[in-house]
């Protein structure tokens, strides 16, 4: 249940203990409506008779879809907690390009790289502006308009990660990070493997970038510049090929970039 409990972004005042493990929670109301919504579900008491509410101060991670709701935080490795810290670091290695769906992978193969031309035409060294801070709505509008064709389920996916800028101006860069999600996407899309080896002094991620197609683009992009996701406060700027080792990567092992030939 901790799984995903692995950073701090906000504070809970609750824990409801369930039979399938702890929910943290923020809004007593809300947890009101969504038990009253249950229960109007077959064998929904069946599961509520089980469940316990504690008063009791904590962090931990709030819901993506829902923000009242959450996963407590549960820190997890070598020494302690060694089972979870081992879910964490074998769950994170499918952070490839086969991560995408397939709606997902061929839109980016289309958008990435007119989103190259745009950024280089207009930007003497793109690479000092994250890629959260690009202005990927109007990037996805102009590569419409200059003969991009997206199919409709295409359309759709981008849809779900690019957010308009209402304070966008053209061809200056905001330092919003409204769309600052483009960094997993980006991330996912450049790497085509994640190995863990070993040397006879230190163990390491190898973390693999496949440049058979469209190579000047995807070598574009593993140069480009991300935010990590080290700290919330002050994050990191990183290159794009190494974003997913770095945030997979336990503190105690190394990790090295290669070129899949």
């Amino acid at each position: 249940m901790c799984h995903n409990g692995d950073k701090i972004e906000c504070s809970f005042d609750k824990i409801l203990e369930t039979p399938i493990g702890e929910i943290s929670v923020q809004n007593i109301s809300k947890l009101n409506e969504l038990i009253k919504s249950t229960l109007e579900t077959d064998m929904a008491y069946a599961f509520l008779s089980h469940c316990k509410l504690y008063t009791t101060k904590h962090t931990g991670r709030a819901c993506q879809k829902e923000q009242h709701f959450g996963i407590r935080f549960q820190s997890a490795n070598e020494e302690d907690h060694f089972l979870l810290y081992l879910l964490r670091l074998a769950d994170n290695f499918d952070s490839t390009h086969l991560r995408l769906l397939p709606n997902q992978k061929t839109a980016l193969d289309k958008l990435l790289p007119f989103a190259k031309i745009y950024m280089e035409t207009h930007f003497k060294h793109p690479e000092q502006f994250h890629v959260g801070s690009w202005p990927w709505h109007h990037i996805f509008e102009k590569s419409s308009a200059y003969g991009v064709n997206y199919t409709e389920e295409e359309l759709i996916s981008l849809k779900r990660i690019i957010s308009y800028n209402p304070d966008f101006k053209p061809f200056l860069i905001n330092e919003n990070n409204i769309n600052n999600q483009f960094k997993y996407f980006i991330g996912l899309w450049l790497i085509d493997d994640i190995q863990l080896n070993n040397s006879i002094k230190e163990v390491y991620l190898n973390v693999v970038i496949d440049t058979r197609q469209m190579t000047d683009v995807i070598w574009f992009y593993a140069n480009q510049t991300s935010l990590s996701d080290a700290s919330h406060n002050a994050p990191e700027i990183i290159v794009c090929s190494e974003f997913y080792a770095q945030r997979i990567c336990p503190t105690e092992f190394h990790y090295q970039v290669e070129v899949k030939k």
